[in-house]
């Protein structure tokens, strides 16, 4: 649907300044040509957002502000996809934890939520309502923000690879990305089959041909995230509410153990746990310490049994090689943007796995360039400081990288183009962040393992 009205309305009317991640500050959005101007007006997205207290904080994309009284949206976003997120702001300027979600914008898609105050939580506009606002876009109009169009470019080099496909695999039940995950009593993280396996172990323990008595129950999802004041995911109206006869398992410092609310966590796929080949040598299980690869292969293989079928035809013009970064971007931007730590852990098992082979350099060459290619956007755009804060203390990523190069380096059958590649990516990373990476550097937490098969001659 067309927008209506003017496309050329202040952003700082109702938005209370803005930054990039923490980083820039003061991007209008509208130093934009003409002709894309005149696009993104009749073909961009528009988000509806309602009810958003004044002063909270309000993000798209890598653009953060805090809302002013006439904030009621956004307009001209780009088709694609993007990512939304919100925090509420106290009197006294504390910020409550991050919530987001991804949307994948149609051209002239509007879409609309509305924030609950109550319970901070956002709810979808939809049926009759969502039409009479569509209706009335040229009057909401002077209300929305234009999308900051000078950072898409940056946007779309860290997301690229992010399918339809990918958002459905891996965004949580609920929709949301959550910086502070729900959690709940473990007895409540059960599933079908687990109440039906206790309830026999029940009856075979009380001797009864039922177990009807059982109190085990799934708790109840709440699709729109954790309000202020709640634990464990729960209301005190609801925890008040539960039976006192419910047993909470408890560890030995008789502390509730807690599991992650069902529907909240991202659905990463999980990394190979074995090493090497079953029914490998000692000479083999020592190789596979030293190369990953056959955890690589095995993670490709992986992707193709679990995905290939479910989304092979939204996938079908893709390389699966390019879903694996998918998911390594995927779970950078949760971590940049949505402040989510288990995905920045995510990204730095992958980036581990990834940097430990040898073999793997020759088979995947053209996955590793791309690799290469998306390191640099990703290091490229987080603040100066972020490796300071999170990463100088194991030093991380110039061990790994350092592994990495040394890697291609030596690998007298990896393709030139990819030598050249991790070259200037290495001598980039030195330019910036005055990293030196050492060719002959050891890695002691990597040495080779030799394997002791325990094998001794029985001379007794």
């Amino acid at each position: 649907m067309a927008h209506s009205g003017s496309s050329t309305s202040s952003t700082a009317s109702f938005f209370g300044g803005s930054s990039l991640a923490g980083r820039e500050s003061g991007s209008s959005g509208l130093s934009m040509d003409p002709e894309v101007a005149r696009r993104l007006f009749h073909e961009g997205g528009t988000l509806l957002w309602l009810d958003m207290p004044v002063g909270a904080e309000f993000g798209c994309d890598m653009t953060t502000w805090n809302t002013a009284q006439k904030f009621k949206g956004v307009k001209m976003i780009p088709p694609g996809m993007h990512y939304f997120y919100w925090s509420s702001v106290s009197k006294e300027g504390h910020v409550s934890p991050r919530t987001g979600f991804f949307h994948d914008f149609r051209k002239a898609e509007v879409l609309a939520k509305r924030f609950n105050p109550l319970t901070e939580t956002i709810e979808d506009i939809t049926g009759d309502e969502l039409e009479r606002m569509k209706l009335d876009l040229r009057n909401l109009d002077p209300h929305l923000g234009a999308y900051p169009y000078d950072l898409w470019k940056k946007w779309i080099s860290l997301t690229n690879k992010i399918s339809s496909a990918t958002l459905a695999r891996l965004v949580p039940m609920n929709g949301l990305i959550q910086s502070v995950s729900e959690l709940v009593p473990a007895q409540h993280r059960t599933n079908r089959t687990e109440r039906r396996n206790a309830a026999a172990r029940l009856a075979a323990e009380q001797q009864q041909s039922t177990a009807s008595s059982s109190t085990m129950s799934t708790a109840p999802m709440d699709v729109s995230g954790t309000p202020p004041g709640e634990v464990g995911g729960e209301s005190p109206r609801t925890a008040a509410k539960r039976s006192r006869s419910d047993q909470v398992e408890l560890d030995g410092d008789k502390l509730p153990k807690m599991d992650l609310k069902p529907g909240t966590e991202i659905r990463y796929t999980p990394l190979p746990t074995e090493k090497y080949p079953p029914g490998s040598n000692a000479a083999q299980i020592t190789k596979h310490s030293m190369d990953a690869s056959f955890q690589v292969a095995s993670y490709f293989n992986h992707f193709n049994k679990m995905y290939g079928d479910s989304v092979s035809s939204a996938m079908s013009d893709r390389n699966q090689s390019d879903e694996v970064l998918a998911e390594m971007q995927f779970s950078f931007i949760c971590f940049l943007v949505g402040q989510h730590y288990e995905s920045f852990e995510h990204w730095k098992r992958l980036l581990t796995l990834f940097c430990s082979c040898h073999d793997a350099l020759e088979e995947h060459a053209e996955f590793y360039i791309r690799l290469i290619s998306d390191l640099h956007f990703q290091i490229r755009e987080v603040p100066d400081d972020f490796f300071i804060d999170i990463l100088s203390c194991n030093n991380f990523l110039i061990a790994v990288l350092s592994r990495l190069f040394v890697m291609i380096k030596c690998n007298e059958n990896a393709s030139s183009r990819l030598k050249s590649h991790a070259e200037k990516f290495k001598a980039n990373l030195s330019k910036k962040f005055h990293w030196e990476f050492d060719d002959e550097h050891e890695f002691e937490e990597d040495a080779p393992v030799v394997v002791d098969l325990g094998l001794t001659e029985d001379i007794s």
